[in-house]
C-alpha cells in the first residue's frame, strides 16, 4: 500500500510535482520523498531538509504568522498606509532576506506591486531586484521572472525585459505567458527569433 509522502511507482521517469512549495500549505507531514523507478528506491532526506530551509514558516512559524497578517492587513488600505505596514512586515524577516524563498518574495513583490500602481517606478524596482535576488531559492520561480519581464517592457527597457522573459519561458515554457496581455508573448517570441543564430546565418 502506498504510504504517505509516497510517489507512485513510474517506468522509465521520475514525477514529482512540488505544489505551493513557497505557500503555508506545505505539508508538514512530508518527511521523506520516496522515489520507485523499475524497484529501485531513492530515500533522501536532504531535499525535505532544504525545502524547509528556504521558508521561514519551518524555522519560525509565529514570525512567518504575523507577517503573513500585516500582509493580508494591507490590502485595500490607502498607499501611505499600505506602504507602512508592508515595510513593518519586512523588517520582521530575519536578516539576510535572501535566505528565504518566502516571505522576502511575498513582501518584495507586495511593495513592488504598490509601487508600480502608483507610478513610483524607481522604488518599484528595487523591491522588484529583491524579489528577483531569491527567486531561485524556490521552485516555481517562473512568475517572479515574467513579472521582472513585464515590469521592463512597460518602462521600455527592452533587453532587461527580453533577459526575463526568457528565463521565465525556459523555466515553464509558454505557460506564465498565458495568462497575461499577449504583447509580452509576441515581443518574447519576436525578440527571440531575431536573436536566433540560425536565422541570422540563412541567406
Amino acid at each position: 500500500m502506498q504510504g504517505k509522502g509516497e510517489i507512485a511507482p513510474v517506468a522509465h521517469k521520475i514525477e514529482v510535482d512540488m505544489i505551493g512549495i513557497n505557500q503555508l500549505d506545505l505539508d508538514r507531514n512530508l518527511i521523506m520523498v520516496i522515489i520507485d523507478i523499475e524497484n529501485l528506491h531513492l530515500i533522501s532526506f536532504n531535499f525535505i531538509e532544504e525545502v524547509y530551509a528556504m521558508n521561514l514558516d519551518a524555522v519560525n512559524p509565529e514570525l512567518e504568522s504575523k507577517i503573513n497578517d500585516l500582509v493580508c492587513e494591507a490590502y485595500n488600505k490607502s498607499f501611505l498606509e499600505q506602504e507602512k505596514l508592508l515595510k513593518e512586515a519586512f523588517e520582521l524577516i530575519p536578516k539576510p532576506v535572501t535566505q528565504w524563498a518566502h516571505p522576502t518574495t511575498m513582501v518584495a513583490i507586495a511593495l513592488f506591486d504598490l509601487y508600480y500602481k502608483n507610478q513610483k517606478y524607481e522604488q518599484a524596482e528595487e523591491w522588484l531586484i529583491i524579489a528577483l535576488s531569491v527567486a531561485d531559492l524556490g521552485t516555481t520561480n517562473a512568475g517572479t521572472y515574467l513579472l521582472g519581464g513585464i515590469f521592463y517592457y512597460d518602462i521600455e527597457k527592452y533587453d532587461d525585459a527580453y533577459k526575463y522573459f526568457d528565463i521565465a519561458y525556459n523555466d515553464a515554457g509558454y505557460y506564465p505567458f498565458s495568462i497575461e496581455d499577449k504583447k509580452y508573448w509576441q515581443f518574447y517570441k519576436q525578440r527571440k527569433e531575431e536573436l536566433n543564430p540560425k536565422k541570422k546565418n540563412k541567406k
